[in-house]
């Protein structure tokens, strides 16, 4: 898939919009997207490809409390759109923040 913005029939604001995020990922030289594989982190990722390639990486967190079809779903799009995916291993369970006193009583056993 290797349409642009400019390639698309859209909306002269969206263009704007559009370039005016390029301009702001080129200033940036490099970026790290923190990547779910959802609609927002995709849409960045994709963003970040077109601007940056090769300077940009697609992060996802791989837990006990992340699905297996959110890590195929992250996998699939970074294939698709062709933009470099690492996950990145974490023990979410040992988190204090996510298991301290106000956690989910089951999710931290």
């Amino acid at each position: 898939m290797n349409q642009t913005i400019s390639s698309l029939k859209v909306d002269s604001v969206v263009q704007e919009k559009w370039h005016a995020l390029m301009a702001r990922l080129r200033a940036l030289g490099s970026v790290v997207v923190a990547f779910s594989g959802g609609v927002d982190s995709s849409f960045l990722a994709v963003a970040a490809h077109q601007a940056l390639a090769p300077h940009m990486l697609a992060v996802t967190i791989r837990s006990q409390v992340e699905t297996v079809g959110l890590m195929d779903t992250a996998a699939a799009l970074a294939d698709q759109f062709g933009f470099p995916h690492q996950f990145v291993n974490t023990d979410k369970l040992q988190d204090a923040v996510l298991c301290g006193k106000h956690a989910e009583p089951l999710l931290c056993l």
